[in-house]
């Protein structure tokens, strides 16, 4: 019953390969944007004015470290921080915090990554648990919420 055993889980073991899939899902695109992306040498011939707007620090708009800042159409300063995402107006003035901080619809623990939507109207933010929240950004209230469904790429 021993080398029976012992058979077996030889056959088993040796039969069981990790294989590696050669062949992608078409349906799934894998980008890779550090690889795409290139510095420009000369910011001149992209940047024709710097101007530094200094952020006006209140009880609600305290900044410990920025993590993304965004411009929209409307002059708008956006701005991820550590713990939320921040609105000033064109001179640094707070206007208001986009979404809060809470496990309820609308809210977050964390925010990985935001933008702008295409039509610049929203504010698109992305939280750990690959949410996409929607907030206005006429007063930061938020609007709805979608999770996209992902599959997963054999490599």
């Amino acid at each position: 019953s021993k080398l029976f055993l012992f058979l077996t889980l030889s056959f088993v073991l040796t039969n069981c390969k990790n294989e590696k899939h050669s062949t992608l899902n078409p349906e799934i695109s894998i980008i890779n944007p550090i690889q795409i992306t290139t510095e420009p040498s000369d910011f001149n011939k992209i940047v024709d004015t710097i101007i530094k707007i200094p952020l006006k620090v209140t009880k609600n708009s305290y900044i410990s470290y920025i993590r993304k800042l965004l411009l929209t159409s409307d002059k708008q300063i956006i701005v991820l921080n550590t713990a939320n995402i921040l609105a000033y107006d064109s001179v640094g003035n707070y206007l208001f915090t986009i979404g809060r901080i809470g496990k309820g619809p609308g809210e977050y623990i964390r925010i990985n990554d935001i933008c702008l939507s295409s039509d610049g109207q929203y504010l698109l933010a992305l939280d750990p648990f690959n949410r996409i929240l929607k907030y206005s950004l006429g007063d930061g209230t938020y609007l709805d919420q979608s999770t996209p469904k992902i599959g997963r790429a054999h490599v």
